[in-house]
């Protein structure tokens, strides 16, 4: 846990798999905060149009940190206060960015600042990213909640939540047929194993062969659910992604979603049924195997394209009052065109993921 408390996380715009790392964080007592941007009192958590555009950083109490002293790596606040002994800081950035500071991630995910100190970037959505590109089946080390969680039992700092009969008969893990994914990185290699007698997620970590070291545990159901939709969602659906039901992951993206929005179960679920009976009927885009709903607002449309497997064109208002044309579980060579500029040429700061499914850009302002 010690080496844990010199990184300070910053957490990129909310969604249910963030708050997710939020709790993870919180609960293991490590420093995080919130990316902000904006100036004076419109400073705001970001969203996710502006979550690479960071200009401040506020701590859940709503504290703000100094940010010159976050950019140069200089502080480390835990509890409002510095942590004697720790020296500089390395700033963990889940899923955000600072404005103007970080040029691409380079392969090992370890961005430089203009002062050509070290962040960790925990992150998929751009080229660089230590997730970004990765195919589905490798949803646990893509996803930000899985790097987040590698980075743990590295560190040590999940032994705490092995329960008693697992840490007092760990020997016999080894000799019992329990599902092992391998982590793709062969020099940190990180096993799961998926033990249906306390019904969690051992994260084992070792050097060489697996000797007896566990570093940590987390619960295993919620863990791979919430790393397959924060990865590559309809792909989970489709079946895709190793230990993940798909129905059982419908049933937790509802509740995970009600909740999150505030909102009845059934109003979402029935939010998603409208989405899908629209997808259905919808016409095509340019005679593409994409649905066009550029001018319909439909709650849920993701999340019905995903459980459907049906590519959507559409747009929607941003926060900050711009226009944004996105596009959902398209075929990858459409997602690749539209990412180039050769669909719909006049957008501006396109992104996506050929791999994972998603792009998008924003229409010229009037």
């Amino acid at each position: 846990m010690n080496a844990l408390k010199a990184f300070f996380f910053i957490l990129g715009a909310p969604d249910p798999e963030m708050n997710l790392i939020e709790t993870m964080l919180r609960t293991l007592g490590l420093s995080y905060a919130y990316a902000t941007h904006g100036s004076g009192n419109e400073n705001s958590r970001v969203h996710a149009g502006v979550a690479y555009k960071t200009t401040g950083v506020v701590k859940p109490d709503g504290t703000k940190v100094n940010f010159l002293d976050i950019i140069q790596n200089k502080t480390h606040l835990h509890g409002g206060h510095p942590v004697e002994g720790v020296g500089l800081t390395t700033t963990a950035l889940i899923e955000c960015g600072i404005a103007g500071d970080d040029s691409p991630a380079p392969p090992d995910g370890i961005y430089r600042n203009k002062a050509g100190k070290p962040r960790i970037v925990i992150d998929h959505h751009r080229p660089g990213d230590p997730g970004y590109g990765l195919e589905p089946a490798r949803y646990m080390e893509a996803s930000s909640i899985g790097q987040l969680l590698l980075l743990l039992a590295k560190e040590g700092a999940m032994a705490r939540y092995l329960p008693p009969e697992v840490r007092e008969g760990i020997e016999a893990l080894v000799h019992h047929d329990y599902a092992m994914m391998p982590s793709s990185y062969p020099e940190d290699p990180i096993y799961w194993w998926a033990d249906p007698n306390v019904g969690g997620l051992q994260w084992i970590y070792s050097d060489d062969e697996w000797d007896g070291n566990v570093m940590g545990y987390w619960p295993r159901d919620e863990i791979r659910l919430a790393a397959a939709a924060d990865h590559c969602l309809g792909a989970a659906y489709r079946g895709q992604c190793p230990g993940v039901d798909p129905d059982a992951l419908e049933a937790w993206r509802i509740k995970t979603r009600a909740a999150f929005q505030g909102r009845d179960e059934v109003d979402v679920r029935r939010d998603v049924e409208a989405a899908k009976a629209a997808l259905q009927e919808a016409p095509k885009f340019g005679g593409h195997p994409v649905a066009d709903l550029r001018k319909v607002h439909l709650p849920e449309l993701p999340e019905a394209s995903a459980r459907l497997g049906m590519g959507f064109i559409s747009e929607v208002n941003t926060p900050d009052n711009r226009r944004k044309v996105v596009v959902q579980n398209a075929p990858e060579e459409f997602l690749r065109a539209f990412i180039a500029g050769e669909i719909l040429p006049e957008l501006t700061d396109r992104y996506g993921d050929p791999v994972r499914g998603f792009a998008g850009g924003y229409l010229p302002s009037d």
